[in-house]
């Protein structure tokens, strides 16, 4: 038999076909995943968020104001705006701020409680500075914001205020080391004007700071996030489930479908019997007989009630026909004449699949087929179809009846298919004796008639004693055309 070539797949598509296969799994850790996200989220302590916003103004710097007011030279600088943004975040941010604060309300929080719950942001590219405070009472997140601004605001005016009182301390200490003379003459009157402008500047000074919008107290939470936090769970879950899927894919070495079991055996699939009731039920009845479902031969219509019969779906009787056309097909040049159906283990279907392939077999061809049982461990065909156990297959490799006499025939009027069978007598089995060399096989000329197709029940493989020995089954099959 030749075998068509396979296409082997992509590693995308041998993914998606894996995890097509394992959804549950990916379902579940997804579902387990964003439930757990959920519960946790909904455990943890809501806290609220308000912000105050800080304008940080381009205007000159008291050093330069101060020496415009004493007549001093003093050199333009054209200010960076990417450093100046950053000094003013990192002055919004100095412990100090927080010191004052905590002061300012009352140290019912500390300095370290106030830097962990502030949080402060430059706005985009602008001199604006967020700041934002956190506190599970909204109110108090608010008061907290607002006072960390305000107290931003006033430590900016009185470094600046500081620079400028430098400068009224050294003009005062100017004025009053003049005689009182010279504080008359024009000297003391030019020291005079400054310190009096100094104290205008003084009093003036805003730090180039204020408050342009300030915190209200928020009305929903800022934390947990709950359906960010479900979302991200769900997103974990997704990732983690497809390892998972991928994992126990590679560690199920069990074969799901047909293409995966010619992939392994690198062989083709002749067919696929679904799994019906009817098949089952007839299994667990020990191979109850069941009637094929054929339209131009309904049920029933060889005699006895359709009611009392067990009727194998459509569904399942083109698989066997398929099965028998693929087998046909599959050495054209020769006629096909004789099939082993065998199995990997007990109770996987043989002589079920054995005896509706030789259904199909002599009703498609007009002809009679043997079957030959030879599963030595579990014979169920005699009994299932009400025929004889003995003189059976047995008898005829040990030479003791010529294979003519165990041959039966099915009734014609139960039977649409003309059905001949040679059994097993499962009460005189021994699969280690039936193996030995000293039993010579027969020849029989009954299987070289030119209508006879023969299909072998054979054992399972994984019992290798249970099978017949080759010689013996040469000399009963040799002789087909």
């Amino acid at each position: 038999m030749q075998i068509p070539p396979h296409d082997q797949p992509t590693a995308s598509v041998s993914l998606l076909a894996t995890l097509r296969r394992r959804w549950p799994v990916v379902l579940a850790c997804v579902i387990l995943a964003a439930a757990s996200a959920a519960f946790v989220t909904s455990r943890q302590q809501k806290q609220y968020s308000a912000g105050a916003d800080l304008l940080f103004r381009d205007a000159a710097q008291p050093d330069a104001s101060v020496d415009g007011v004493l007549g001093l030279p003093s050199t333009p600088t054209a200010p960076d705006p990417t450093q100046a943004a950053a000094t003013n975040a990192t002055l919004v941010s100095l412990s100090a701020v927080a010191d004052m604060t905590a002061t300012a309300l009352g140290n019912r929080v500390s300095a370290a409680d106030v830097q962990s719950k502030v949080a402060v942001q430059q706005v985009g590219q602008s001199n604006v500075i967020s700041v934002t405070a956190t506190d599970p009472i909204p109110i108090q997140a608010a008061a907290l914001a607002n006072t960390y601004a305000n107290e931003v605001v006033a430590f900016r005016r009185n470094v600046d205020r500081s620079v400028v009182n430098s400068a009224i301390l050294g003009v005062q200490h100017q004025f009053s080391s003049l005689s009182p003379i010279k504080r008359s003459g024009p000297a003391g009157q030019a020291l005079a004007g400054h310190l009096s402008q100094l104290k205008a500047l003084a009093g003036s000074e805003t730090g180039n700071v204020q408050i342009v919008q300030k915190a209200s107290a928020p009305s929903s939470p800022s934390s947990p996030r709950m359906k960010l936090n479900i979302a991200a769970g769900a997103v974990l879950g997704l990732i983690l489930g497809i390892a998972l899927a991928l994992l126990v894919h590679r560690l199920d070495r069990r074969v799901e479908s047909p293409t995966e079991l010619a992939d392994a055996y690198r062989l083709p699939v002749l067919g696929v019997v679904p799994r019906t009731r009817e098949l089952s039920l007839a299994n667990r009845r020990g191979g109850q007989r069941l009637h094929l479902a054929d339209a131009r031969r309904p049920p029933g219509a060889n005699g006895g009630s359709l009611h009392k019969q067990l009727v194998l779906p459509t569904s399942a009787a083109d698989a066997f026909r398929a099965v028998r056309t693929r087998l046909r097909y599959a050495h054209p040049d020769r006629d096909l004449r004789s099939v082993l159906v065998t199995s990997a283990n007990r109770g996987e279907g043989k002589s079920t699949v054995a005896w509706q392939l030789a259904r199909v077999v002599a009703i498609q061809r007009n002809r009679s087929v043997l079957v030959l049982e030879c599963d030595l461990r579990r014979p169920m065909l005699a009994r299932a179809h009400g025929l004889r156990a003995a003189p059976g297959l047995v008898e005829v490799l040990g030479g003791n009846v010529p294979l003519s006499t165990a041959v039966q025939t099915l009734d014609p009027s139960t039977e649409e298919a003309h059905l001949d069978l040679v059994s097993l007598d499962e009460l005189s089995l021994d699969p280690i004796e039936q193996r030995d060399p000293e039993r010579k096989g027969t020849k029989d000329r009954y299987l070289s008639g030119p209508q006879m197709d023969v299909l072998v029940a054979g054992s399972p493989t994984s019992n290798p004693a249970d099978l017949l020995d080759s010689d013996q089954m040469s000399t009963l099959l040799r002789d087909l055309p």
